[in-house]
């Protein structure tokens, strides 16, 4: 099977998912811990313009960066959260300074985001490792 119709096979089957499980219980919110770039055939091809299609399109409220984000430096990582900003979803990122890349530095990604569900706060933070 082509690597396309695998990421189209497993988005048909979670997508769903997590709508009903954010409709049946609404007060959920859907992370990812990060490191969405590595680990699959599909990025490996088709790289982030599809991984950020896929999040948003898949419900996640939030997202932290992890290592892997950074793979192919400031210019691969750049139009993932160009793109994200534009939607729902939203990156943290606690420990990470893009004030000195001229291909990051124009990007909002707070270090967390206080998140209200009903009466209760809560925290999202997300940290960055240096090691796989």
């Amino acid at each position: 099977m082509h690597l396309l119709g695998i990421l189209v096979c497993v988005f048909l089957v979670f997508s769903p998912r997590v709508k009903e499980l954010k409709k049946t219980y609404p007060n959920t919110i859907f992370v990812n811990a990060g490191d969405f770039f590595q680990g699959t055939a599909w990025y490996t091809v088709l790289k982030s313009a599809l991984v950020s299609e896929v999040m948003v399109e898949m419900g996640y409220d939030y997202a932290c960066l992890g290592n892997h984000e950074f793979d192919n430096g400031p210019k691969g990582l750049a139009p993932f959260l160009e793109k994200v900003s534009r939607s729902t979803l939203k990156i943290v990122s606690c420990n990470t300074d893009f004030s000195r890349s001229s291909s990051l530095r124009h990007i909002d990604v707070p270090k967390s985001i206080m998140a209200r569900m009903q009466d209760t706060r809560i925290g999202i933070i997300g940290a960055v490792t240096q090691d796989t």
